[in-house]
């Protein structure tokens, strides 16, 4: 099974298919949504924590299938998908509008770069464990920090899909929440 937001982004998905544009069926998208969970809260809590663990993986997971996740940069030329919504913007604004091309040097460096810089899913989960030492040692210090990366980290898969930009933000606040695990507190 491909991501959830496939069922609104893909062009041969059924909201796709009703007349009006993709934004005028919201509200249908959403009783539809929250019917779903409230019929199979279960199965929706198993999704969003399959989803959620994506993030822990070695190696960056396309997800949705389409797209190129994390170790993304590579020399060459991307073309922009088939879609409606690219099509109007086209045909509206920009009929040049084209796919990304890397260009040398500059691209070279990112590619580089992506393999030091990025944070392994394992060590992700080592950050949000230490955290969690914290919290249950330290609670009022640590308490917050480790809950908000949780919510940062759960959130955006609970109400939309999982994608790999949005684990960034959890990084700095896991790590704050890890580092109160060996600091003292400090006394008056």
């Amino acid at each position: 099974m491909d991501a959830a937001s496939e069922y609104v982004w893909a062009p041969g998905a059924s909201l796709n298919l009703l007349p009006g544009d993709r934004f005028a069926h919201n509200d249908l998208a959403r009783a539809f949504a929250v019917r779903a969970i409230l019929a199979q809260p279960l199965d929706y809590l198993g999704n969003v924590a399959r989803d959620t663990a994506i993030a822990f993986s070695w190696t960056p997971i396309p997800h949705p299938d389409r797209t190129t996740p994390a170790f993304g940069f590579a020399k060459g030329r991307s073309e922009l998908p088939a879609q409606p919504l690219i099509d109007k913007v086209k045909r509206e604004y920009d009929p040049d509008i084209r796919g990304l091309t890397s260009i040398s040097p500059y691209a070279d460096v990112l590619i580089a770069y992506q393999y030091v810089a990025y944070l392994r899913g394992p060590f992700l989960a080592a950050i949000l464990l230490l955290g969690a030492l914290a919290a249950i040692r330290r609670p009022g210090a640590a308490l917050l920090p480790w809950a908000v990366s949780l919510g940062l980290l759960i959130g955006p898969v609970a109400v939309l899909d999982f994608d790999h930009r949005y684990v960034l933000p959890v990084i700095p606040v896991a790590c704050l929440a890890a580092a109160l695990t060996w600091s003292r507190p400090v006394q008056a």
